[in-house]
C-alpha cells in the first residue's frame, strides 16, 4: 500500500511534502525506527487549467478542490488542508515522536502554529484564498495569476508576523502567548 500527494510545486502542498520527506529522512537515521509507505506524487502541471476547472474524479476526494490531497491506500484515508495533511503524517507515521514529541504541551504548540500558518498567514501570502476572492479586492491577468499584495497585508507581515518568527526562541513564544494555567477546584 502507498500513499498519494497530489501537489502543485510552490503550492501549500508543499508543506505536506517537505513534511514527508523530513519525516522519511529522519526514520532512516533512526535506527530500528518504522517504514513510511512509498509516497506517489502526483503533480498537476497546469496551474491555470487546474485552477479553472477541476476535474470531477479529484473534487470527490477534495471538494475544496485546492492541493494537497492525501490519499493513504492502507487505512482508506482521504485527508486535505496542508496543516492537516502534515497533522496526519505526524500522527499516523511519526510514531516514536522524531519530528514532533507526542508530549501534550509541544502538540498544542504544534497545532497552534499550524492553524496560524493556514488561517491567518496563509491569507496574508496567498493569491486566491477565500477571503481574497470573496471580498475581490485583488486584481488579476490571468485567472488568480497576478495579485496585488494589499499594503496592509505586507504590513501586517512585516511589522507582526514575520519578526515573532524570525526574532523569538520557542521559549520566547510561550512567554509572549503562554499556557493558559488550568484552574483547579
Amino acid at each position: 500500500m502507498a500513499l498519494h500527494l497530489y501537489h502543485i510545486p510552490g503550492f501549500r502542498s508543499t508543506r505536506a511534502l517537505w513534511l514527508f520527506l523530513e519525516l522519511e529522512q529522519a526514520l532512516r537515521k533512526s535506527p530500528g525506527s518504522f517504514n513510511l509507505p512509498k509516497l506517489y506524487v502526483h503533480e498537476f502541471k497546469d496551474v491555470a487549467a487546474f485552477r479553472q476547472s477541476k476535474p470531477e474524479w479529484y473534487l470527490e476526494y477534495n471538494p475544496n478542490g485546492k492541493v494537497p490531497t492525501l490519499i493513504d491506500e492502507a487505512k482508506d484515508v482521504v485527508v486535505w488542508e496542508s496543516c492537516a495533511v502534515c497533522s496526519y503524517l505526524l500522527d499516523e507515521y511519526d510514531i516514536d515522536g522524531i519530528l514532533l514529541a507526542k508530549d501534550s504541551s509541544t502538540k498544542a504548540m504544534y497545532n497552534q502554529l499550524a492553524f496560524y500558518a493556514s488561517g491567518t498567514l496563509d491569507n496574508l501570502t496567498s493569491t486566491s484564498s477565500p477571503v481574497q476572492r470573496a471580498v475581490n479586492e485583488i486584481t488579476q491577468g490571468k485567472p488568480n495569476m497576478n495579485p496585488v499584495i494589499k499594503p496592509e497585508n505586507k504590513h501586517a507581515w512585516k511589522e507582526y508576523c514575520a519578526p515573532y518568527f524570525e526574532e523569538t526562541t520557542e521559549k520566547e513564544r510561550r512567554t509572549i502567548y503562554p499556557w493558559p494555567k488550568v484552574l483547579s477546584n
